[in-house]
Parts: structure tokens; sequence; C-alpha cells
């Protein structure tokens, strides 16, 4: 979910004070939020709601992300942003696997990985500069 904020604010460049009216919390608890130093605890449910909300509302814009990979971004919070991209080609290279094993079409979606692995990358590298 946080990682969705990020691409909204900064792939989007939807401002903040904007963002923070879409999901209905104040605009300082979402910085927060935004700039990880906190746990949302009690605007979570709104997050969550506004979330699967803009997600499907966003689904056919340029650049916007599948379903099946916005189903996947909760699988890597764990994962220091430092190795997400590395984490997110092996993700990649797995599904392309199980579709190239079993002789199926292998989805965009999975096209899609390796795309915002680049662009996680490039804010990395951004962050360090």
């Amino acid at each position: 979910m946080h990682r969705w904020l990020v691409y909204r604010r900064e792939v989007m460049h939807t401002p903040l004070r904007a963002l923070a009216e879409e999901i209905g919390i104040s605009k300082s608890g979402l910085d927060q939020f935004y700039k990880q130093s906190s746990y949302p605890g009690k605007v979570w449910p709104k997050l969550r709601e506004w979330y699967v909300r803009d997600r499907t509302k966003h689904r056919d814009r340029p650049l916007d992300t599948p379903d099946e990979l916005i189903g996947l971004m909760p699988r890597f919070d764990g994962i220091p942003a430092s190795e997400l991209p590395g984490a997110m080609r092996q993700t990649a290279v797995f599904y392309r696997n199980v579709y190239e094993s079993r002789n199926l079409p292998v989805p965009s979606w999975i096209d899609s990985i390796y795309g915002w692995a680049d662009y996680f990358e490039e804010q990395i590298h951004r962050e360090e500069t």
C-alpha cells in the first residue's frame, strides 16, 4: 500500500494534500506514513479502502500496474528498499518459468514486474546521489 502511495505521489505527481483529501485523513498523518515514519494505526481502514478503490479507478492509465502486480506488492513489504529490485526480478523469473514450463503464454503483468524493478532501482540510485 505504501508503494502505491509513492506511485501516486511520485509517478503520477499527485499533491499530498489532494491524496489526503481522497483518503479522508489529515495531510500530516499521510505525510508521516508517506515518509514511513509512522505505522498507519487508526487510519489503516481508510488507507485500505482508498487503496482498493484507487487502484481500480486508475487501472487504465498509462504506466499503470495490472491488478496481479498490485496484488504482489504487499508481499515485498518486508524487503529492504535496496534489495527490492532484485527480489522483484527473481519473482518475475519464477512466474515466467511457471508459465513457460507449462507451454502457456506469459501474461504481460510479468513484464511489468521488471519495469517496476527498474523504477525502484532508479529511485534508490537517485536517493544515493
